[in-house]
């Protein structure tokens, strides 16, 4: 087996590489998917490109301080949203909004933006609907749910939302699953037998939850269509971590996967059956980020090494050391690795 050591920048990296070169880390230039001006930034704010970008990436948003409250306690610092269109252009400012933990987001429909709190230690959560109204952003709906454990995702066309809400420990309620459409309309609402549900993630049409019961130590993925009837109900591997749900495409949505720190679990979303499970082979190392290919392969990055395991069957890895934090994701058709720390980061596309 052939051992190749590559030195990449003085203290950032070192890349072990181990196997019969199947797989290839290449240098990856990261473009800004929306360039905005910097003319409308004021000299005591540069944060004008932290860009918060849309599912679609059609559109984005900046969360600027507003200059007459910079001096303002930080619980109280009024914020001002800008949306920004995929050309870079201006579409619509918002006043000035306390947002001290909000979480804010781009429907991806080119005239809503979300601003959510997400429960969190209050134990509620708010979901705030601005609308472009002009060249303004205006509040047209709240909803306010109380919550022990919020979680949402938005589809890749910007039409729909869907939100998960787990009851208070104690209480008899269900979680529930609701789907809204972008004026925040209901369109319906559904549960869940566990006590918690811990992920949820939405495609053009269909919505997989993972939820957990850690008093029986189980946990469940399910799937629904958007019309709201369950299509599946399967036991997970393994409970450990958080889940994180990954769909194969944005357009046929053939597989999907969902993880906990030691299993991927790859499912077919035509027949809703289970394909198979991989597992983290080292004892000490967990699963810190994955994606599914459109062809269902799973290329994933644990704390020492990059795991590729084909629908076939078929795996390779890549042993890394990094002083940072690895994660995989999407670019386009480009699988890319993203290894960062508190100085700077670096891009790879892999190769397979």
């Amino acid at each position: 087996m052939k051992k190749i050591l590559i030195i990449c920048l003085t203290g950032f990296m070192t890349i072990m590489l181990y196997g019969q070169e199947k797989i290839k880390l290449v240098p990856y230039d990261f473009q800004e998917k929306i360039k905005i001006s910097k003319l409308n930034s004021s000299p005591t704010n540069d944060k004008i490109n932290d860009l918060i970008y849309s599912k679609n990436e059609l559109n984005a948003v900046s969360i600027e301080v507003n200059p007459a409250d910079i001096n303002k306690a930080q619980k109280i610092q009024l914020n001002i949203i800008k949306l920004y269109n995929k050309q870079g252009n201006l579409l619509a400012t918002s006043q000035p909004i306390d947002l001290y933990d909000w979480i804010v987001k781009p429907m991806g429909d080119d005239k809503t933006v979300l601003v959510i709190f997400p429960a969190g230690t209050a134990q509620k959560a708010i979901i705030k609907f601005l609308k472009i109204s002009g060249n303004s952003l205006v509040e047209i709906k709240e909803i306010v749910r109380e919550t022990s454990y919020f979680n949402f995702d938005i589809d890749n066309k910007g039409e729909k939302l869907i939100a998960s809400y787990s009851p208070y420990r104690g209480k008899s309620a269900l979680p529930e699953l609701k789907l809204y459409d972008n004026n925040g309309n209901e369109i319906w609402s559904k549960t869940v037998d566990e006590k918690d549900i811990y992920s949820i993630k939405i495609s053009n049409d269909y919505i997989v939850a993972a939820s957990q019961d850690l008093i029986d130590k189980v946990g469940y993925v399910y799937s629904f269509n958007y019309n709201g009837n369950r299509k599946m109900k399967s036991k997970l591997n393994s409970i450990e971590g958080t889940y994180q749900i990954e769909y194969s495409d944005d357009e046929t949505n053939q597989f999907f996967a969902i993880s906990t720190s030691k299993n991927i679990e790859l499912f077919d979303s035509k027949s809703f059956s289970k394909i198979k499970s991989i597992e983290s082979k080292d004892s000490n190392s967990r699963f810190k980020s994955y994606i599914v290919d459109k062809n269902g392969n799973i290329v994933a990055a644990t704390d020492k090494k990059i795991v590729v395991e084909t629908i076939n069957n078929q795996n390779d890895e890549i042993e890394i050391k990094v002083d940072g934090n690895p994660r995989i994701k999407k670019e386009k058709d480009k699988i890319v690795l993203e290894m960062w720390n508190p100085k700077e980061q670096k891009y790879y596309e892999i190769q397979y």
